[in-house]
């Protein structure tokens, strides 16, 4: 079972607020977070790629050390992401994981925060945007992005890994970012579907859930 973040598990954006939450608590620079909006609102305009939205947000990483940045996603994800999970898919999974299944996480949410949402689900394990490091410091960079097509490749190589039959196997998403990895199974079910991903959904006669 190969299951997206934000938007499906998550009722927003978990990076977003996360940013919101640092910039909160004197963690980041006064103006951040309405520089990631403007970021996005150029992004939804065709006037920024995804990829270059992604880069300049995660800019806010540089200089914060692993073990640093790892507390604040761990107090931010109890005391404020754990309240805004989407209650409809956690249902399902739980049934997934009654039945045996291996439940994957696969989202271009950050590592340290994405392993708070591996944990509460009982993922076994989670594909992720990667960011650079040296000597346990970020440098703000990406290292490799999980968006779009590489979130199929991902779940390839996850399936080879684990020995998992694809053709057996489920996705969830709620974006045509999440349609390469949804059209890699033989099971794909959109949640809280954009209107893009709904008319794919539709076409394709996957399930919808809202």
């Amino acid at each position: 079972v190969f299951v997206d973040i934000d938007r499906t598990l998550y009722k927003t954006y978990s990076q977003a607020d996360f940013l919101k939450f640092l910039e909160q608590r004197g963690k980041v620079a006064k103006g951040t977070v309405r520089r990631l909006a403007i970021y996005m609102l150029r992004e939804k305009l065709h006037l920024l790629s995804h990829d270059e939205l992604m880069r300049r947000a995660y800019v806010f990483t540089k200089g914060w050390s692993e073990a640093d940045l790892a507390d604040e996603a761990a107090i931010f994800f109890k005391h404020q992401a754990v309240s805004k999970f989407v209650h409809n898919p956690l249902p399902i999974l739980k049934d997934h994981a009654k039945r045996g299944h291996q439940i994957f996480l696969v989202s271009e949410v950050i590592r340290p925060l994405a392993r708070h949402f591996k944990e509460f689900v009982g993922a076994r394990d989670i594909a992720v945007t990667q960011l650079k490091k040296s000597g346990g410091v970020y440098t703000g960079e990406v290292a490799q992005f999980c968006f779009g097509t590489e979130k199929a490749k991902r779940v390839e190589a996850l399936a080879l890994e684990y020995g998992v039959d694809l053709h057996r196997s489920y996705a969830y998403g709620d974006s045509m970012s999440d349609f390469p990895m949804l059209h890699s199974v033989r099971h794909a079910v959109a949640v809280r579907p954009k209107r893009a991903l709904k008319r794919a959904a539709v076409q394709a006669h996957w399930p919808i859930v809202t």
